[in-house]
């Protein structure tokens, strides 16, 4: 983050589940916070991450790092996640996790992946059309500055940033 001038105070880690991701954020300097659907722990809130613009605590909260670590391919509202991200949200979003090839190689049919239209798993058939867009066409409120599989194949990375208003 520091080599490509992301800069920040504070960062929402989405799906921590342990306080380990959060830790490491403070030991950085970042006032950080996480959020999973798992039982909570001192640094980790139970939320949803498609319900967070329902959720009291985040109410007038702006971070201005959203993180995703292999979280994002759990999410089973789509919309409801954008919702709360462009709330919330501030500055960046950054998001790593498997792309669709990976996930094909484990018998994952209709995963998603940064590069390829079938962007995220739906729940719901009826969905389906809602997850067939680009990562601009997801992501209308940011710019792209990184945008990178890594690992042979395997794995997706990509830093977003929040277009000024």
């Amino acid at each position: 983050m520091n080599e490509l001038g992301i800069k920040g105070d504070n960062i929402l880690c989405v799906g921590a589940i342990d306080d380990s991701e959060v830790l490491f954020f403070e030991d950085n300097g970042y006032n950080a916070i996480g959020i999973d659907l798992l039982d909570t722990t001192n640094k980790v809130m139970q939320c949803d991450m498609s319900r967070i613009y329902e959720h009291n605590y985040f109410k007038g909260q702006r971070y201005d790092i959203v993180m995703a670590n292999e979280s994002l391919e759990h999410c089973y509202d789509f919309e409801g996640f954008m919702k709360g991200l462009n709330l919330v949200c501030s500055k960046y979003f950054i998001c790593m996790g498997p792309t669709l090839l990976k996930l094909k190689k484990e018998g994952a049919p209709n995963q998603w992946d940064c590069n390829v239209l079938d962007f995220m798993l739906y729940e719901k058939e009826e969905d389906k059309d809602k997850y067939k867009n680009s990562l601009l066409d997801c992501f209308k409120e940011f710019g792209i500055i990184i945008n990178e599989i890594h690992k042979e194949g395997d794995r997706l990375f990509f830093i977003l940033k929040k277009k000024e208003i």
